[in-house]
This record gives structure tokens, C-alpha cells and sequence, in this order.
């Protein structure tokens, strides 16, 4: 393992119980002073890494630097008013301050969120410096005193990390530097394009998530520029592509079902393969080549392919402002978009959702010996289903 050298470190606590929100629904419970350096504090951000790095993880970088309550205008304020990207060690206690209030200003905002231990830990390791804040279940095996110190019978390998951001630092700044340095001379440059301008180094901002999903709030308050399994824009992404095809496929056409469906089950073809291989759909790079294809395919429906509005200005006309996101679809709802359909023989076709088919379907291999394999199709059946199945098809062979 590599070794982590630990800058700085505090563990603050936010109380809040699910089913409230609203001002005064978070009670932030400050640390007075960083936490002492010691085995203990190791053992635990070792931990805390270890687990940053073996949960599910997905990359992103910071949407913004200039939304309040967020970590990156935390950061961003702290690095203008002092006219520098380096940290010192004494003023971290206060910055970690700064970066729990804006948390619980976002937590305060969700519903269903629930408190617990808040560690931001500052450290390197194997060359890079990272930033990580975290939210641990305060029953996760280990207990803190009055102030913030780990106890020294704690079970640290117990703990449970709900969720974090590890922000690697020096790709953080030279996004922030590249910003600054753009706002500051936007006036200068004409006809500018900021979302090509500014490139972020790389996706520095790495989420950890022990389930599927991590909450909302806590992405807003990076803020993310990725959504991550994010459900409400793949309902709104789904929605907006069936509006928009039924917008520019003429009614007159007689097989306008037959082309809006084929073209819709590709889109989400390509959705279930990002989600099975964890990464992003990016709209410009994935869906509109999908759109495009489809209208060069069909002179006889779209003659003049210049002349049809596109997506953007569709979805702009419909005031869907996120059409260029870049996100992480959510596999549960393109599932039950996505129709499979399994061949098997000459004439024997499975069809349905795929959310239906994975739930009900596999395949058994089985080796009676070494130089022979069968492979079987299997379905799960309902007792009512199996009785039907038999009646109407008595030669049916039946296997104990």
C-alpha cells in the first residue's frame, strides 16, 4: 500500500433526520481544532481512501465556480482572496468550516437526506494531493468525542462510507485557473466559446458510492459537471428524443411508427451499453450521429436534411435547457424502454423489455463431459403460466 501523508484533517457532524428539510431542519456540530495527528487518524484515512477507491466509482469535474453553497466557490474564494492555489495548513480548519456549511446548506434542501460525520481530509498520495469530503453513517463502528477526535477503541475498519468526493488538487486548480483566466479576459476576445474554450485537464473530481446512486445535494454541492445515475435527466432526455421525432417525422408518412420506434430502441441500445460499461452518454457525440443517420437513410422522408430543425433548437423551443448533457443514464429506466428480442431455431422468438427478459431469462451451460457442452434457455414460469404452457402444447417435454 501506498503511503498517505496526512496534511490536514477535521471530521465535523451534520444532524439531520430524514422526512425534514427546510431552514434549521441541519444542526452543524463544528470542530474547534483539526484533528491530532496520530495512528488512529491514519488507520482512518487510510480507510477512508481505501474505500474511496474500491467502491463504485465514476470521474467528473466541476460544473462551476461560481454557485453558491458549492465546494468549488468555497475554494475559488479562498484562492482569490489569498492570490494563490497553495493551502496552508492554518487556515484549513477555517476553509473545512467554510466547505461543511455550504454542505449543509444543500443538505438542508433534500427531503430524505440524513446527517452523519462529515471528514475532509487533506493528504497526498503517491505524488498527488487530494481533498476528500465524506458523508460516514455515525453507527458505522466507530465513535467520535466532544471534539471530533476518533476514540481509541473504534472499530475503524467498520466504517461505512455513504458517499464522497476525492477533488485531486492540482488538476482542480488548472481548471479554475483556466476559468479565471477566461473571465478575466472574456471582454478582450471575440465571438468566444467558453464550453470550447475552457477544457478541464481531466475528470479530477472522483465520486465514491457504496449504492447506486450518490444524492443530489451532495452533487450540487461539488456541483458535478456529470450527473451521476441520474434518473431525472434520463426521463427527461427519453422524453424530449420521442417529442422530437414525432416533431420532425411527417404524419403523412405511413411508416412514421415503424421509423420512430427503430430509431428510439437505438438510442436506448446505446444507453444500456454506457450503463453496463459505467460511462457517460455525451447527447452531441452519441445521440445526434443516431438522428443523423436517420435522415440521410431516408431522402424519400427528409429531402432536405439542412431544413429540418435540430435538436438543439427543438429542445431550446421546448425550453429544455439540458440538451448537451453529458450523463450517466439510469439503468432501471432504459430498461424498461429497451425491447430484446432472443432467436432461437428457425421459428421460436422471445420478445420484451429488457427489464422483463433480465429478470425472468438465463442460460445454463452444462458439460455432461469434457468434449460435449449443452447450452439451455431457461424461463422462469408463474404456476398459472407452466399449467397454460402444458395444456396447449401436451408433446412438450418436461425435464425433472
Amino acid at each position: 500500500m501506498a503511503t498517505i501523508h496526512i496534511h490536514a484533517a477535521v471530521i465535523h457532524e451534520l444532524k439531520k433526520e430524514s422526512h425534514v428539510s427546510g431552514e434549521g431542519s441541519v444542526i452543524l456540530v463544528e470542530r474547534d481544532n483539526l484533528h491530532e495527528s496520530n495512528n488512529l487518524l491514519t488507520r482512518f484515512v487510510e480507510k477512508i481512501d481505501e474505500d474511496s477507491r474500491s467502491a463504485n466509482r465514476a470521474a467528473s469535474e466541476c460544473a462551476s465556480f461560481t454557485r453558491t453553497d458549492t465546494f468549488a466557490m468555497v475554494m475559488a474564494n479562498y484562492y482569490t482572496e489569498r492570490d494563490t492555489t497553495v493551502i496552508e495548513t492554518d487556515d484549513f480548519l477555517e476553509l473545512s468550516k467554510k466547505i461543511v456549511r455550504a454542505l449543509s446548506k444543500k443538505m438542508q434542501d433534500e427531503t430524505m437526506a440524513k446527517g452523519g460525520y462529515i471528514p475532509i481530509l487533506w493528504y497526498r498520495k503517491e505524488d498527488r494531493s487530494y481533498l476528500l469530503i465524506g458523508l460516514v453513517s455515525p453507527s458505522s463502528g466507530f465513535t467520535l468525542d466532544t471534539t471530533g477526535a476518533i476514540i481509541a477503541n473504534t472499530n475503524v475498519d467498520n466504517a461505512s462510507l455513504r458517499f464522497s468526493a476525492s477533488v485531486e488538487l492540482v488538476p482542480f486548480n488548472q481548471h479554475w485557473n483556466q476559468t479565471t483566466t477566461l473571465d478575466n479576459n472574456v471582454n478582450e476576445v471575440d465571438d468566444i466559446n467558453i464550453d470550447e474554450t475552457v477544457l478541464p485537464p481531466s475528470s479530477y473530481v472522483r465520486w465514491t458510492k457504496k449504492k447506486d446512486v450518490v444524492a443530489q445535494y451532495f452533487q450540487k454541492f461539488v456541483p458535478t459537471a456529470i450527473p451521476l445515475n441520474d434518473g431525472d435527466t434520463t426521463k427527461k432526455m427519453i422524453n424530449h428524443i420521442s417529442k422530437y421525432l414525432d416533431r420532425i417525422i411527417p404524419d403523412d408518412f405511413e411508416d412514421k411508427k415503424d421509423l420512430k420506434y427503430a430509431t428510439e430502441q437505438s438510442i436506448y441500445r446505446l444507453m444500456s451499453e454506457k450503463c453496463r460499461s459505467e460511462t457517460t452518454v455525451n447527447v452531441e457525440e452519441d445521440i445526434l450521429p443516431i438522428f443523423h443517420v436517420m435522415k440521410t437513410s431516408n431522402p424519400n422522408v427528409f429531402p432536405d436534411v439542412e431544413d429540418v430543425i435540430t435538436f438543439s433548437a427543438f429542445c431550446e423551443n421546448e425550453g429544455y435547457d439540458d440538451y448537451k448533457s453529458i450523463f450517466h443514464p439510469k439503468k432501471d429506466t432504459v430498461d424498461k424502454k429497451l425491447n430484446v428480442k432472443i432467436v432461437v431455431g428457425e421459428s421460436i422468438i422471445i420478445r420484451g423489455k429488457k427489464k422483463d427478459i433480465d429478470k425472468t431469462t438465463s442460460i445454463v451451460v452444462e458439460k455432461p463431459n469434457s468434449s460435449d457442452t449443452h447450452y439451455k434457455l431457461m424461463v422462469k414460469l408463474t404456476a398459472e403460466e407452466y399449467n397454460t404452457i402444458i395444456s396447449k402444447n401436451p408433446g412438450i417435454i418436461i425435464e425433472d
